[in-house]
């Protein structure tokens, strides 16, 4: 099970924190500098 919790991805989102956020368990949660967020698996 991964490490990243519900109220962490709505706080990247919420502030668009670019990049990619791993949640340690080869799932990512991507956020470009323009656009939607998105992920990875």
């Amino acid at each position: 099970m991964g490490n990243l919790t519900v109220n962490q991805v709505k706080a990247i989102v919420k502030d668009q924190k670019a990049g990619r956020h791993a949640d340690g368990d080869g799932f990512y949660l991507m956020i470009p500098r323009v656009g939607r967020p998105g992920v990875v698996a």
